[in-house]
């Protein structure tokens, strides 16, 4: 834990000063956060001390996710080897509570592990609980405890303890702070990218502040003018506030936070160095609908108290910066300034505060003596007590929707209290009392970016291919039963379930006519040319909350992915006709929308235009939006620049739908396109392209679309890293796909099932497939040597994109989550554009079924994708930590209101669209990598699009995810 000085920014202020966060906890109660205070490592420590009866080393590759892991290990006979962490004891803040954490295992036969503290001589221990038995496979160890009275503000050492006749593995071993609504990092979080914020002080320009400066906090007591600054010193691994100030009072608020269910009372401590007669106090404020409630702060401190020779000796990083030789302290140069050991440790604490009933904000500040002084804010924490009735002990997290046969059933289960020792279990019980049961597997904790930790201890639950039934699941563990019902397994029950609603949405966001109940005939004069002049784009469909219409990731693979979804799920689909027409409902959807795509041709280019738009700010019914006139003022306006690449997945779904529409001249319109394109397609890495190639190859059976699909697939295989992610261009870096992360693999391994298959077979509708003048022979001859070293290269570059995506869901849940290099997120941050990534998921899943299908001769790495795939749909119909469906229609997805502008029609307040999926869970407002979701209890303003407005491409995505999981 040492650490060195280092830099410092600092933003200067006159008279008191802002400093703002937002808080918001979930309904769950994953409030907590975590700071890792220690965690074991060969750069944080090379070799554990005091070794008795054994040997330690560090073992690569042994971790868990192929990290290192601490091997001990007995020897000469023995089989108890005891050793300490630290060669010097370490010095940590003075906080409440505590978590231990480790994953243990004893690869080659059983074993204990037992976990202590030391005092700074290691004479006193204080074992954190019972020995913790091991087993040849990874177990998660944990530890809630309390500081130990005996040990406040003293140093410690950590001593481990081991028994067992062989070797005992330890991977990822923390020992962080617990349980609290907020601390230090939190506030220091730096912003570098707001350039018109930067300042220069003696010439150095600041590239780092706060950014709890964002935010203005209204209620500011007055107070006298101080002049300073105030910023963010930078240490190895972490950031200490620095206050320096004149004479005058000096105050920091943070912004208010939302105040748990069930909280009861409150703690405050942080610790500050400074001048030795002063000391800054803390004070909260609890905030109703109507204003402050009460105010209270921490009492003086009655004797601050000198930096010891110890701190100085043991903790460098302790030290506050030599002082320039000013007055810093009630104007006497002589005695106050910073040399080493002048300053104080200021411990202050404010604690037992009682909620008021009606208060459901909370605000902190730091109010700063009026005397002149640097101070360094070193640690902070404000932690909960909440009132046991409030938080359930055990939460269940499953797929609302239900579970396909065949599959395991999975679920998780979160604990606020890890069971200690003892196992939780579970039973299914079937519909004629009939049971199954098993032990639940610990998963550990789920922390996000920069420590931001979910707040509970989850496990998980699997129950082997249930036979199809309705079934109760109940779950015991520390003596409390909980249950959840009713659990549905049966054939194709997603598909059955949502399939008909996935395409249906469609319906009621297409525009141009009349919806029946939701909306007459609208914007029927679609639309305006840049040069005044006009063309016929009325149809097509509403974006998404908003009246737009666009190419690019949107409606073109809308209509690609209902025309898959029928060709892969035929039979189902064929039973819908409810027209009578002769032809399935999903695919006079796909029409609709394939009709649009065609208005969309450039006539003089062959190429397409991007888009048409109408202004933002329109809040009302589609059909007022504008006088349905063409040649007024208020026609939409075409925007005429090519989506270039994005246009691919048009080509793709004209000629996919022309197998079982012919009569539409899409395969013509699909071959002029690729005409227009062909050039530039060649030379590109959009995996779009290898799609569009592919489906033009199944309609003509032509070979110069094969080998086009071959030449993208190579330009593909050149974006991959030796880790398994693909960039956006060769030896770029990694991309964040918000939307379509599974496109490349998915575009693969569609490549790779082609391969496979070595010839096309006829049309599933029957028809021979049309082939244009001049093709070559339907029949594919055999593979050459170098498709079948493609195929090869295709295969192992999809083993080595999911070993990566594997990796990056390496959590609780199973979720994909997000990588640019660094550490990987769950949520995309809110410091640029952010939302919701449920297309990012479906996606995911869809390569990963296909994956599955290519791989179907290795049985376990294709269940291995398939449990992949089937973890971000759970996500998505409801086992996430907010227990929230995102699938319109099913689970209890009707605690949503949607940001969407049909809550503007009559009858309609929650502007809920059948089968809509929104854009899903975001970061929570204080920017924490932590699940949060914008729900509203009633009608009104509408909530964010980031978490709440749906979006054409979510709904895509999933339904070439629902068509893939059971086809071949």
């Amino acid at each position: 834990m040492n650490q060195t000085s280092g830099s410092i920014d600092r933003v200067p202020v006159r008279g008191a000063v802002t400093f703002a966060l937002t808080i918001c906890f979930l309904a769950v109660g994953t409030y907590a956060r975590s700071e890792s205070l220690f965690e074991l490592s060969p750069d944080s420590f090379e070799k554990p001390h005091m070794i008795v009866g054994g040997t330690t080393e560090w073992v690569q590759g042994a971790g868990r996710y192929g990290g290192p892991a601490l091997q001990i290990a007995p020897m000469n006979g023995e089989s108890r080897v005891s050793c300490q962490f630290f060669s010097k004891p370490q010095l940590i803040p003075v906080f409440d509570r505590f978590r231990v954490e480790a994953w243990v295992k004893a690869p080659n036969a059983g074993g204990e592990i037992e976990l202590e503290f030391c005092d700074a001589r290691t004479t006193i221990g204080t074992p954190f609980a019972s020995p913790f038995a091991l087993t040849r496979d990874w177990r998660y160890l944990a530890y809630d405890i309390g500081w130990p009275s005996e040990f406040r503000a003293e140093a410690f050492n950590v001593r481990v303890t081991t028994r067992g006749s062989g070797e005992i593995l330890i991977s990822d071993f923390r020992f962080v702070q617990a349980d609290t609504l907020l601390r230090l990092a939190d506030l220091l979080e730096p912003v570098e990218t707001l350039a018109q914020l930067l300042i220069t002080r003696d010439g150095v320009e600041i590239t780092q502040i706060p950014r709890a400066l964002l935010r203005k906090f209204s209620d500011e007591p007055s107070s006298p003018e101080a002049e300073g600054f105030f910023g963010i010193e930078k240490r190895e691994n972490r950031r200490i506030l620095v206050v320096d100030k004149s004479e005058g009072r000096f105050v920091l608020t943070a912004e208010p936070m939302r105040i748990p269910v069930g909280l009861e009372s409150f703690f405050g401590t942080a610790r500050f160095s400074g001048p030795l007669d002063s000391a800054p106090t803390l004070v909260f404020r609890q905030y109703g609908g109507k204003g402050p409630i009460n105010e209270t702060q921490s009492p003086p401190l009655p004797t601050p108290q000198p930096k010891s020779a110890y701190h100085e000796s043991h903790e460098p990083h302790e030290r506050t910066q030599r002082g320039q030789g000013r007055d810093r302290n009630r104007g006497n140069p002589d005695t106050n300034k910073e040399e080493s050991g002048s300053a104080a440790q200021h411990f202050v604490a404010m604690g037992g505060d009682g909620r008021e009933s009606s208060a459901d904000r909370l605000v902190l500040m730091f109010s700063f003596p009026s005397a002149a002084g640097t101070y360094r804010m070193e640690s902070l924490s404000v932690t909960p007590s909440f009132a046991t009735t409030a938080m359930p002990s055990v939460t269940f997290f499953v797929d609302q929707v239900g579970y396909e046969a065949g599959e395991p059933l999975r679920f998780i289960v979160a604990t606020k209290e890890f069971p200690d020792g003892a196992d939780a279990a579970y039973r299914l019980v079937d519909a004629r009392g009939n049971a199954r049961g098993g032990r639940l597997t610990s998963l550990g904790r789920a922390i996000g970016q920069r420590e931001s930790d979910w707040g509970s201890y989850y496990f998980e639950g699997v129950v082997p291919a249930p036979a199809p039934g309705t079934y109760t699941l109940d779950v015991t563990t520390k003596g409390q039963t909980a249950s959840v019902d009713p659990i549905r397994v049966a054939p194709q029950l997603r598909l059955k379930e949502t399939g008909e609603l996935a395409y249906r949405f469609y319906y009621y966001q297409r525009c141009g006519c009349e919806i029946p109940g939701w909306h007459g005939p609208c914007h029927m004069d679609d639309g305006r040319l840049p040069d005044g002049g006009h063309a016929d784009v009325t149809g097509g469909y509403h974006n998404a909350g908003d009246f737009h219409k666009h190419l690019g990731d949107n409606t073109p693979v809308s209509v690609y992915a209902m025309v898959r979804a029928y060709r892969d799920q035929q039979k189902f689909f064929d039973q819908r006709d409810t027209d009578g027409n002769g032809r399935a409902d999903l695919l006079d959807e796909a029409v609709w929308g394939a009709d649009w795509l065609k208005k969309m041709v450039n006539p003089k280019t062959g190429g397409l235009w991007t888009n048409v738009t109408n202004d933002i700010d329109y809040h009302g019914i589609p059909e007022r939006d504008t006088d349905g006139k063409p040649g007024t003022n208020d026609d939409r306006v075409i925007n005429t620049d090519d989506p270039g690449d994005l246009g691919a997945l048009v080509i793709a779904a004209w000629a996919a739908l022309a197998q079982f529409v012919p009569e539409k001249g899409y395969l013509e319109a699909a071959h002029q396109a690729w005409d227009a394109y062909e050039e530039r397609m060649l030379e590109g890495y959009e995996p779009r392209q290898i799609v569009a190639a592919l489906e033009l190859y199944k309609a003509t059976q032509d070979e110069k679309y094969l080998r086009a699909a071959e030449k993208v697939v190579a330009n593909a295989l050149r974006l991959q890293d030796a880790q398994g992610w693909f960039a956006a261009q060769p030896d770029g870096p990694p991309v964040f796909r918000i939307v379509d992360e599974g496109t490349i693999p998915a575009a693969l391994a569609l490549y790779a099932l082609e391969q496979r298959k070595g010839s096309v077979p006829p049309s599933t509708a029957g028809a021979r497939p049309a082939q244009r003048p001049g093709a070559r022979p339907a029949q594919r001859p055999d593979a050459t040597d170098a498709e079948a070293g493609r195929d090869t290269e295709v295969k192992e570059s999809l083993r080595r994109y999911f070993a990566w995506s594997f990796r990056m869901a390496d959590n609780p849940f199973g979720l994909v989550r997000g990588y640019t290099g660094g550490e990987p997120f769950y949520f995309k941050s809110r410091e640029d554009w952010f939302g919701g990534s449920n297309s990012q998921y479906c996606s995911v899943a869809w390569a990963a079924y296909l994956a599955a299908r290519v791989f179907k001769d290795d049985a376990e790495f294709s269940a291995q994708l398939r449990a992949h795939a089937a973890n971000q749909i759970h996500w998505i119909l409801g086992m996430n930590p907010l227990r929230l469906c995102m699938f319109e229609g099913k689970g209890n997805l009707e605690r949503i209101y949607f940001h969407h502008l049909y809550a503007e029609i009559p009858g309609h307040p929650r502007g809920a669209v059948p089968g809509a999926i929104p854009n899903g869970i975001i970061r929570e407002p204080g920017n924490a990598d932590r699940p949060w979701f914008d729900l509203r209890e009633k009608p009104g303003s509408p909530p964010g699009a980031e978490s709440a407005e749906p979006w054409l491409p979510h709904n895509a995505y999933y339904l070439l995810a629902l068509a893939a999981q059971d086809t071949d």
